[in-house]
């Protein structure tokens, strides 16, 4: 299993940090951004309120401190004033309705000190007790206002009352977050004479992460058989399906109601477009391989082209997509010779930033999907000419105890193919053998006399057992074209 996407701030779920004894408890959902997702804009909210239930008495002039890493705060985002609401403490619980009996705790005012890219500071400029039209948290979490004949009793203490920074009341610089990789907040309180009053432990806002999607490939490794003209292949697979590439989504994009996965970035404006999953090989083989009903399916994602050349599918939603290839153990009618290859495939994800904007990032660039190599001995020759003057010299030594026939393919220039499998010779154990008149023969009567062609010699023999040495001559001049 390999991992995709990296340097990425990945979204995390609703976290609770578990406080000690006696300190004050931070309660919050955190949503993550990419740094994909937060180009287009400076800086991005966390999408939700983060809660501090305070756990200390506390008076007029004493001091709380937020401070955040990285300097990844936006400095102009900390509120001018925050206002602490009452809780109840008991009674009749307040449901909104007159006439309720309640006892309730004290309610403060924050008054904002400095507020920077570090975090901001802040004192208490008022504890005072609730009164009619105040908002009071009830004992079931809800917010209630006191009415006008309710009996209200109000307790000396701040323990248990919550400061809450809204949607929007701590916003993280998106260059800084995501040089920070982790966003954490800290908090400590003390009286106005420097002595610790409360504390809570340091939480974070954003996690570190790597992945979006995972992928793996059962790769197409596979020998292609001379004794078959190499019109069939094998594979340790052969007579099954091939799953050739599975992706798995382990991350929703850009939806933070999807349940089934992790927000991407912060807000619910669009999921992203999805990820095309694109393998690349040359299946000209195969009979009307554009025909995906007989030869090509896609599993938990939408088969969108099949070519000789490229399959492409579209995977939008969370969870696995697998491209499969039905072709069987080979073709023993195909009607071309099967060419040695590389398979690779490439993901590639559409989405809207922060700002709007659709963008596309590579996520996989010509990963591997397996080689399809010759199971005998093959060399190319990448130049030789031909025409008046020219005389070609091509021989084969075969190092082995094994003979067999030498076959040649030919392309010119142009890249037009002028001869397949064509047999230009045969091979004597511990041998060479010329092959370079039988070869000039079969291209003059394909009526190329007078090209440049690259040439490709297969001998039935095993690979790394022969050599082949070719060279040209023009006006008595020798040129060597290569010894491999």
């Amino acid at each position: 299993m390999t991992n995709f996407f990296k340097k990425t701030l990945v979204a995390a779920a609703v976290a609770t940090a578990a406080m000690s004894v006696n300190a004050a408890e931070f309660t919050f959902s955190t949503v993550g951004v990419s740094k994909e997702g937060v180009q287009g804009v400076t800086t991005f909210s966390l999408g939700s309120a983060i809660s501090l239930k305070l756990d200390a008495e506390y008076s007029q002039g004493d001091i709380i401190k937020f401070v955040v890493n990285g300097d990844a705060a936006d400095k102009d985002a900390w509120p001018a004033a925050l206002t602490v609401n009452a809780v109840q403490k008991g009674g009749t619980q307040l449901a909104g309705g007159s006439g309720e009996t309640a006892t309730v705790s004290k309610k403060l005012v924050l008054g904002r000190l400095s507020g920077t890219a570090a975090g901001a500071t802040y004192r208490v400029t008022q504890v005072t007790d609730p009164v009619d039209g105040d908002t009071v948290v009830s004992t079931d979490g809800t917010n209630q206002t006191i009415e006008a004949g309710d009996t209200i009793t109000v307790q000396n203490t701040t323990i248990g009352v919550s400061v809450v920074l809204a949607d929007g009341e701590i916003e993280l610089r998106s260059a800084k977050a995501v040089e920070a990789g982790i966003v954490s907040l800290a908090f400590a309180a003390e009286t106005q004479t420097g002595v610790s009053l409360d504390t809570a432990d340091t939480v974070e806002l954003t996690v570190a992460g790597d992945e979006f999607v995972r992928s793996s490939t059962t790769v197409l490794d596979g020998e292609i058989q001379i004794e078959k003209a190499r019109k069939q292949f094998d594979t340790s697979n052969a007579t099954d399906t091939f799953t050739v590439v599975t992706a798995e989504r382990t991350k929703a994009f850009r939806n933070a109601a999807d349940a089934t996965g992790v927000t991407f970035l912060a807000g619910t404006e669009a999921t992203d477009t999805g990820i095309e999953l694109s393998l690349k090989g040359n299946f000209s083989f195969v009979p009307d391989f554009d025909d995906a009903g007989d030869y090509v399916s896609a599993t938990g994602c939408t088969l969108d082209s099949v070519a000789a050349g490229e399959i492409v599918a579209t995977h939008t939603a969370v969870g696995s997509c697998a491209i499969e290839l039905d072709i069987g153990g080979g073709f023993s009618s195909a009607p071309v010779a099967i060419e040695p290859q590389d398979f690779t495939y490439s993901y590639t994800v559409t989405y809207d930033d922060q700002g709007g904007n659709e963008r596309t990032k590579a996520l996989v660039t010509n990963g591997n999907a397996g080689e399809w190599v010759l199971n005998s001995y093959s060399t190319t020759i990448g130049y030789m000419p031909y025409g008046a003057g020219i005389t070609q010299i091509i021989y084969v030594a075969n190092t082995s105890t094994t003979a067999g026939k030498v076959f040649a393919d030919a392309w010119l220039a142009d890249g037009t193919k002028v001869l397949a499998d064509v047999e230009v010779g045969s091979l004597v154990a511990n041998g060479q053998t010329e092959v370079s008149t039988k070869l000039a023969q079969a291209l003059a009567a394909k009526g190329v006399t007078s090209d440049r062609v690259r040439v490709r010699l297969v001998a039935e023999v095993p690979t790394g057992e022969a050599r082949t040495f070719s060279a040209y001559n023009v006006n008595g001049d020798r040129l060597a074209t290569g010894n491999n």
